[in-house]
């Protein structure tokens, strides 16, 4: 059963973060030092920041000596993911994934050390393509917290200078396969000859259309935000009524890339409209063959086009009824080889990862 647990310090006594979901904001820009500890780097999508280096210029460097001696002022209370997770669960988290164990010392004497310039790169990229979607999702703020804008300039620069450093590079948006033609010129100049892995965040829309620009990647990582088992609630909640075209879409793209490496990643989001189709949702992923899905809890903004009574409040006996749900999903996908994340309520993880 997920419990929620207050926030912990991690091993080493520090109040920072073994995982890099905490964020600071920056002048507009979300800066994320924790996020450096996985070397992991969010290109900023703002000209306007041309001499901002968010890997090692001094304002990086401040956040992170400010949290090596242990203050958070920089950084949002307390880590999500500690509220459901216990100490053990994450260390283990964080010495397992790949991305880490190669850099974990380097990585931890830059750290604890306090070091001000980093002597290691980014192994993971990530690209916000743009604000344009060919959804209208309700929950989605984007819409409305974010000025129009598409990945250009200073920041493609930038993005490219450490590419040869990269292991995968992720693709968000807005929605990232609008932006097909931008995306080949930047895989086929840096990313496909290279064999790195890319992960790419989308809606499914578009999957159909750009099969042939899917099936070039030697490995590839496509989450999906479908968020519902039915094209009804579909339809309330992007807008759109293309809830079977994204099915099929998941569908092809496991058959176009049979002998490549491949991870499709299915998300839900819970909220009121939702939780009751989780053991639906569940089965669907389970007939179309997904390696992972994610339950991710309602992130609720006064300008959203959703009323606030979605969200499933502490106290709410819906809370815990999709809680067991979720529950039942890791029991019943975990013979499939289906890997399902937890459920963190008021989680403030960002959608790359």
């Amino acid at each position: 059963m997920v419990q929620e647990k207050k926030p912990l310090t991690d091993d080493f006594g520090r109040s920072f973060c073994l995982v890099p979901w905490k964020r600071s904001r920056l002048g507009g820009l979300s800066a994320s030092p924790c996020r450096h500890l996985v070397r992991k780097f969010r290109v900023p999508s703002d000209d306007r920041f041309s001499d901002y280096d968010p890997w090692n210029g001094d304002t990086m460097a401040a956040l992170r000596n400010s949290l090596v001696q242990g203050r958070n002022n920089y950084c949002f209370h307390g880590c999500p993911h500690f509220s459901t997770r216990v100490p053990q669960e994450m260390h283990a988290l964080f010495t397992g994934d790949s991305l880490i164990r190669d850099n974990i010392d380097l990585a931890r004497a830059e750290y604890l050390e306090g070091v001000s310039r980093l002597h290691s790169k980014p192994i993971v990229l990530a690209l916000k393509m743009g604000t344009a979607c060919d959804n209208q999702c309700t929950f989605c703020s984007i819409h409305s917290t974010c000025s129009p804008y598409t990945l250009t300039g200073h920041s493609l620069k930038l993005a490219h200078s450490w590419f040869p450093f990269a292991r995968q590079v992720v693709f968000t948006g807005g929605e990232p396969l609008v932006y097909a033609k931008h995306l080949r010129r930047i895989i086929g100049d840096h990313v496909q000859q290279e064999g790195k892995e890319v992960r790419i965040n989308t809606n499914g829309i578009l999957v159909r259309e750009q099969l042939d620009l899917l099936r070039g990647f030697s490995k590839l990582v496509l989450s999906v935000s479908l968020n519902t088992s039915c094209s009804k609630t579909y339809q309330y909640l992007h807008g759109t009524d293309s809830f079977q075209k994204v099915v099929e879409g998941v569908r092809q793209v496991k058959e176009a890339r049979q002998g490549l490496k491949t991870e499709i990643q299915l998300k839900m989001i819970i909220m009121r409209s939702t939780y009751r189709q989780i053991r639906d949702f569940t089965r669907l992923a389970a007939d179309l063959g997904v390696d992972s899905l994610v339950f991710r809890e309602l992130r609720w903004y006064e300008r959203l086009k959703i009323d606030v009574a979605e969200k499933l409040m502490p106290g709410d006996p819906a809370r815990g009824e999709a809680l067991s749900a979720i529950d039942e999903a890791s029991e019943y996908l975990a013979p499939l080889g289906v890997k399902v994340r937890p459920f963190a309520f008021d989680a403030r993880a960002d959608d790359v990862t």
